[in-house]
C-alpha cells in the first residue's frame, strides 16, 4: 500500500500582505502561489495589518482594522490565529510569513498539532532576537531563507531542524515585456538614464541612494548628460533631496515618489541601467538586503544592474554577465561602474539580455511555484505520511 499525503490546508500568517517593500509584494506573490496550489477554499489568512480593501483572494480569516500596533490589537490576532488554527486543523500546514510572528506559528502548532514554516528574509533575523522568536524559529519544522546569505545567519542564530533556500521570483507586470531599447527609449535624444527603486525611509538607510547621489557628479564628468531617477517615497526623501543639492546634481536628478507596478515597469524599460549599491552587515545592529528583488524586476526587463557587494543581492545577478558589484562604500567605484554602463550600450545590451535568461531560468514565477510545491509535500509527508488526512492506494 502506498500513502500520498493529501493537499493540505495552509494558514497563513501575515503582517501587512498589502503594505509598500519587499516583504509585503513577496507575501502576495506566496498567497497567489498557494491558491494556484491548493485553491484559494484551502488557504486561510490571518492578518495583523489591515487589507485596505483589498481582496486577497483566500478565505481571509482575520484582518486588523489599521496599520497601528498596540497590545490589545495584537492579543485579538493571537487570538484569531488560535482560534483558526483550531477550526482548520485536518491537515493544516501553518506558515509565519514573518519572523516576528514565529512565536504564533508555534502556538498554533501546540494547540493543534499542526507543523509550521517560518520565512526568513534579511535584517529582521540577522539582528539579535527575542526571546520568543528564538524559541518560534528554533522550533519551527521548516525555515525557509529567500538568500544563501540569510541561510547562513538563520543557522548560525536559529539552528532549526530544517532550512530551506527558495529565492523571491519575478512576476507580472516585470516579465514579458521586451528587451532595453525596445520601449519608450527609442529615441535616441533621450539621455542616458540610470534608475534606482528604493523605501526612502530612514531605516532603510542600507540601499546606499546616499553613496549613489554622492557618486552622481563623478558620472556627469563622464557622461554629462547622464539622468538619475530616484523611485520611492519615505521619511528620508527630504534629506536625500537635500543631499542632490549640496553635491550639485538636483539638475540632473529627479525624484518620482511612489510609483505603482505597471508605471514602475515603464520606468525600468525607459531607462538604461538599474543601480542600487546597497550596504550590508550583521551583528547587533545588522542591516541589508536580504537578496533584493528589484535587481531581479530590473533585469526581466532587460537592464544591466549594478549592485553592492553585500548581503543577499549578489545572489540576485551574475557578477560581469548581468551586471557589475561595487564596494557600496566607494562613490568612486559606483561612478565608475555605472559611467561604464552608460559609456559602452553594445555591453549594457548584452548583459540586459543575459539578465532577462537568468531571471526567466532561476527566478520566473513557474519556478519559485515548484520549489514551494514541493517544500509543502516533503512537510505534510514527513508530518504525518499516513494520518487523517492522508489517501492511501495499493
Amino acid at each position: 500500500m502506498r500513502c500520498r499525503p493529501a493537499a493540505p490546508r495552509v494558514l497563513v500568517l501575515a503582517v501587512d500582505p498589502f503594505g509598500v517593500g519587499g516583504i509585503e509584494r513577496f507575501t502576495r506573490v506566496f498567497l497567489h502561489c498557494l491558491q494556484e496550489l491548493f485553491g484559494p477554499d484551502e488557504v486561510g489568512l490571518v492578518s495583523l495589518g489591515s487589507l485596505r480593501s483589498h481582496d486577497p483572494g483566500c478565505r481571509v480569516l482575520h484582518a486588523g482594522t489599521s496599520q497601528r500596533l498596540g497590545f490589545r490589537k495584537k492579543v485579538r490576532y493571537l487570538a484569531a490565529s488560535l482560534r483558526a488554527a483550531h477550526r482548520w486543523r485536518e491537515g493544516l500546514v501553518v506558515v509565519a510569513c514573518h519572523s516576528r510572528l514565529a512565536p504564533v506559528a508555534w502556538l498554533c502548532r501546540f494547540v493543534t498539532g499542526a507543523p509550521y514554516l517560518v520565512w526568513c528574509y534579511g535584517k529582521e533575523v540577522w539582528r539579535k532576537p527575542s526571546r520568543s522568536v528564538r524559541l518560534g524559529l528554533g522550533r519551527a519544522d521548516v525555515a525557509v531563507a529567500i538568500s544563501e546569505f540569510t541561510a547562513a545567519a538563520v543557522a548560525e542564530q536559529f539552528r532549526p531542524k530544517v532550512l530551506r533556500i527558495i529565492h523571491p521570483c519575478v512576476f507580472p507586470p516585470f516579465t514579458g515585456t521586451g528587451a532595453m531599447g525596445s520601449g519608450e527609449k527609442a529615441d535616441a535624444a533621450v539621455r542616458p538614464r540610470v534608475i534606482t527603486v528604493a523605501r526612502l525611509d530612514a531605516g532603510d538607510s542600507y540601499k546606499a541612494v546616499d553613496t549613489l547621489l554622492c557618486a552622481w557628479p563623478r558620472v556627469l564628468d563622464r557622461v554629462p548628460d547622464a539622468e538619475l531617477l530616484v523611485v520611492g517615497e519615505g521619511s528620508a526623501r527630504r534629506d536625500l533631496e537635500r543631499l542632490a543639492r549640496q553635491v550639485g546634481v538636483q539638475g540632473r536628478v529627479r525624484f518620482v515618489g511612489r510609483l505603482s507596478d505597471p508605471e514602475l515597469c515603464r520606468a525600468y524599460r525607459a531607462a538604461d541601467v538599474f543601480a542600487m549599491p546597497g550596504r550590508a552587515e550583521l551583528g547587533p545592529r545588522a542591516y541589508g538586503e536580504g537578496f533584493g528583488i528589484v535587481f531581479v524586476e530590473a533585469a526581466a526587463i532587460g537592464l544591466p544592474v549594478v549592485a553592492g557587494r553585500a548581503g543577499g543581492a549578489p545572489e540576485a545577478m551574475v557578477e560581469g554577465v548581468t551586471g557589475l558589484l561595487v564596494d557600496p562604500l566607494d562613490p568612486e567605484d559606483v561612478a565608475g561602474a555605472v559611467s561604464s554602463l552608460l559609456l559602452d550600450p553594445a555591453l549594457a545590451r548584452r548583459m540586459g539580455a543575459a539578465g532577462m535568461r537568468v531571471a526567466a531560468e532561476r527566478f520566473s514565477y513557474p519556478v519559485f511555484r515548484d520549489k514551494v510545491g514541493h517544500l509543502f509535500g516533503s512537510i505534510r509527508k514527513e508530518a504525518s505520511p499516513c494520518a487523517g488526512s492522508s489517501e492511501c492506494s495499493p
